[in-house]
Formats: structure tokens, C-alpha cells, sequence
């Protein structure tokens, strides 16, 4: 692996990876959430809103629910991690729905690198692993849930995660770095980061 981080080919290749996966997401950052299709965008948007103006607390308010609209909020259950991560994202560089957007574009980046390294674990075989994290980036599904704002991007992200740390405690054979992997197996569960 160290030959490979001095090879100019492969840099570049990763540079162009990084903008085809950017470019084809990035496209109306700024585009309002409208649509049947983008509900759970809306959802997430409402709750980041709420937490930006009235700061964290356990209750979801969800605002855009006809169903809720008597309820002042509702106890969740989940961790609202992306709303989390998008209200702070808020307070410091101010309120944009191209912010939220982003971090979702950023944790499907994070995946695509972790594709590579993973399928460069498996196979040792670099052209397949670029083959592999080519055909991941160009995926229809993970370019709309990776520009969307859902919980798809970061627990793909933390599931990927988990199965590279399997892999590095599997080639140290076991032992003590089972404890890498260990704290990252509830993520692999998807209502955990809703």
C-alpha cells in the first residue's frame, strides 16, 4: 500500500473519482424540497429547522405533517443525527438547505473511498477495486441518496465502516481489534441514525 500513495496514476484517478462523485450530486443544492418524492427530505429539513431555532432536545417536531399539527411534538425515540449534524452545520455558516445537502454528498463521498478500500482489502487487485468504486459512484440509487437529505448516505457510510474494520481485525487475526469494530455494529442498524 505505501508504493501506492507515491503513484501520480493513482491520485489522479481518486481526484477524478472525487469530482464525478461531487458533480453528480451537487447539481441545485438550493433547490427547494418539494415533491412526494423528497417527504422525508422535508421531514429531516423541518426537524434540523426546529433544532436550529429552538436548539436539541429529545422532542421532534415535525412541521410539514398535517397529522401533527395539534401535537406540539412527539417524543423520538432515534438519534436525529443528521438533523444534529445540519443545525450546527447552521450555526456556523448560516441557514442553507445547500448545507444539509452537502453533508449528505460528503458522507456518500466518505462511502465511495470506503468501496476502494474495501474491495482493494478483498481482492488486492487495484484496477478492480477503481472498477468497484466507479460503478458505486455511477449508481442511480446512490446518487439520488446521496444528494437527498435521508438517513441512507451516513448509515451506508457507518455500515461500509464496520465491514472495513472487520476486515483490518480479520487480517491482524483477531485479538484485541475486535474492539474497533465493536463500537460501530449498532450503526449497522438503520433506524439508529434516523
Amino acid at each position: 500500500m505505501p508504493a501506492l500513495l507515491s503513484n501520480w496514476r493513482f491520485w489522479l484517478f481518486f481526484a477524478l473519482l472525487v469530482f464525478v462523485t461531487i458533480y453528480l450530486r451537487a447539481f441545485a443544492l438550493d433547490y427547494p424540497s418539494v415533491g412526494f418524492h423528497n417527504e422525508k427530505e422535508n421531514e429531516w429539513l423541518a426537524v434540523t429547522k426546529d433544532y436550529y431555532h429552538n436548539g436539541f432536545s429529545t422532542c421532534k417536531r415535525i412541521l410539514h405533517h398535517e397529522g401533527y399539527r395539534d401535537l406540539p411534538c412527539f417524543e423520538n425515540p432515534q438519534l436525529a443525527f443528521i438533523a444534529i449534524v445540519g443545525a450546527l452545520s447552521w450555526h456556523v455558516f448560516g441557514e442553507s438547505i445547500a448545507l444539509v445537502r452537502m453533508q449528505m454528498i460528503l458522507w456518500m463521498l466518505l462511502s465511495v473511498l470506503l468501496c476502494y478500500a474495501i474491495t482493494y482489502r478483498i481482492t488486492r487487485d487495484r484496477t478492480f477495486a477503481g472498477c468497484a468504486a466507479v460503478i458505486y459512484t455511477l449508481l442511480p440509487l446512490n446518487i439520488y441518496f446521496g444528494r437527498t437529505v435521508n438517513e441512507a448516505a451516513p448509515a451506508n457510510f457507518f455500515m461500509m465502516l464496520s465491514f472495513y474494520l472487520f476486515l483490518l481485525w480479520k487480517e491482524r487475526g483477531g485479538g484485541w481489534g475486535i474492539g474497533g469494530a465493536i463500537p460501530s455494529r449498532p450503526v449497522l442498524r438503520w433506524r439508529w441514525l434516523a
